[in-house]
């Protein structure tokens, strides 16, 4: 992992067999994403399409930690740099411009916000859940959006359908 993933990620060594000789080690923190999964405040459509998202976000460059530009080593015109510098923003404008259009520029931004900053939230766990709710009225809108973007919205929650059986 490169230094910045490493400030992003707390990691955990966990011991694989019993006598604690071979070890692995374990991502100990999630995104706030994962955590709303994890509570059951999203449903597994509306996961995958923050995930999705926030791979086109990571994608397009628009993170000034992590650029992303490719060099081949050669010089290229200034014209053939700058298409490739839109193709890469045009990965994420899309489906940043459909939540616009369905949810609108406020939630959108919110939702920025969110993606921004998803490995910043409290830890304890009071103080995650509360954060987590808030998180969830306020993020719900727009994943639902995106889910109808990456067509995520045509999975069912496996835990749903267990759930759903029970009855």
């Amino acid at each position: 992992m490169t230094p910045e993933q490493r400030e992003k990620f707390s990691l955990s060594e966990e011991s694989v067999d019993i006598k604690g000789y071979i070890k692995k080690l374990k991502v100990s923190d999630q995104t706030i994403f994962d955590v709303l999964f994890i509570e059951f405040m999203i449903e597994q459509p509306h996961h995958e399409a923050a995930v999705l998202f926030m791979e086109d976000v990571s994608k397009s460059g628009i993170y000034v930690s992590s650029p992303i530009l490719d060099s081949d080593g050669s010089h290229q015109p200034a014209r053939k740099a700058a298409n490739h510098m839109a193709e890469r923003r045009m990965c994420f404008s899309s489906p940043y411009r459909w939540v616009v259009n369905e949810c609108g520029e406020r939630r959108a931004s919110v939702l920025m916000k969110f993606i921004d900053s998803a490995h910043t939230f409290p830890r304890s766990k009071p103080e995650k859940k509360e954060f987590a709710e808030v998180a969830a009225k306020l993020l719900l809108p727009c994943l639902e959006s995106l889910s109808h973007f990456y067509k995520t919205n045509m999975f069912r929650d496996p835990r749903r359908v267990i759930g759903s059986q029970g009855k």
